[in-house]
């Protein structure tokens, strides 16, 4: 797949377990963002993540502003399957015992309000962005919080038990910057991750139009070579995050004589780059809180620097998400039958 540019101008991740003085602790280094102290934990440094095997102590008391204070131990994060079946590891455990006790006590007493009036939950991104949460599943080296699909899976597990709209906030952003993790430049991994993790930038992913939902490669959007850049021309309907969104991972044909599915290439857009807008908001039924809206791109002027040629760009299709899609669908049908677990 191919990733062009248009501009026009460390998370860490905590898990339920009090850190302890073993003797396999060790040090990791400090995350970039402020992290909020613990009184539970004044004598541990703030510690960053590593593959998911750290231990920490959240106040559940105060307001999560900030992750707490950790520290780190080597260690798997998943478990091999055994005569038992499949078995998360501990870690995995401690984190998920974290989510869920965030999702019930900052987005719960949330929840029925953002249901109701279907506002974006600037509040709750916050939140989740200095808990470390938007970090899950990205790569460490480029400032991510690492951990892979499965851990991933728990948090928006979780949190779609209290909140199927605040689900989609980790989830969406995280499809959009896999075409990017996948093939775009060095400086575009990092962007996005740190972008993300700072929560300075949230992403949508543009591929679904009007006449193309699940034949993705018969879009009728076009990028058309503008002496070293590209313009860009288009209608992409039920875009999760468009209007909270900053940046558009949008998906256009550059060759409508080539081979289908083959001809396509991702292109990273700003939303205020001249010539896009933003078209009717849908009402839904559920997932409210998460707007989901129509994108137009009309004529978008060519971008200053193009960092891939164009060529196959839904190869990664199949290495895209929909278990973490699985994961939220799940916990909404939780929901709607009210089973305790």
């Amino acid at each position: 797949m191919a990733l062009s540019t248009a501009t026009t101008g460390e998370a860490a991740l905590p898990t339920a377990r009090a850190a302890t003085s073993a003797p396999d602790a060790r040090a990791c280094p400090q995350p970039n963002h402020a992290i909020a102290k613990n009184p539970r934990m004044s004598a541990v440094r703030p510690l960053s993540l590593r593959d998911l095997a750290c231990t920490a102590t959240p106040s559940l008391r105060q307001p999560y502003w900030g992750a707490p204070q950790m520290v780190c131990r080597a260690g798997p994060t998943m478990s091999a399957m055994t005569g038992d079946g499949f078995a998360l590891s501990e870690e995995q455990e401690e984190f998920r015992t974290v989510a869920r006790a965030f999702a019930e006590e900052v987005i719960g007493p949330r929840a029925a309000e953002i249901d109701e009036t279907d506002e974006f939950p600037w509040d709750i991104h916050k939140a989740m962005v200095a808990q470390g949460f938007l970090g899950i599943g990205l790569p460490e080296e480029l400032g991510g919080a690492g951990g892979g699909p499965l851990d991933v899976c728990i948090l928006i597990e979780e949190l779609a038990r209290v909140s199927g709209g605040v689900s989609v906030i980790p989830l969406v952003n995280r499809l959009a910057a896999i075409p990017i993790l996948l093939a775009g430049s060095e400086a575009q991994k990092r962007e996005v991750v740190e972008g993300l993790v700072s929560g300075e930038h949230q992403y949508s992913y543009c591929l679904t139009e009007p006449g193309s939902g699940s034949d993705a490669a018969a879009m009728s959007s076009r990028a058309v070579a503008d002496g070293d850049g590209w313009r860009l021309t288009g209608q992409k309907r039920f875009i999760t995050n468009a209007g909270i969104s900053d940046r558009y991972v949008y998906f256009a044909v550059t060759d409508p004589g080539g081979e289908k599915g083959h001809n396509i290439t991702a292109f990273l857009v700003p939303g205020d780059a001249p010539g896009f807008s933003l078209g009717r908001s849908e009402k839904k039924m559920g997932i409210r809180g998460s707007p989901t809206r129509e994108v137009f791109c009309e004529d978008v002027p060519p971008h200053r620097r193009r960092c891939h040629r164009e060529g196959p760009s839904l190869g990664f299709q199949g290495r895209s998400p929909p278990p973490r899609l699985s994961s939220r669908d799940f916990q909404l049908s939780v929901q709607c039958l009210k089973f305790p677990y």
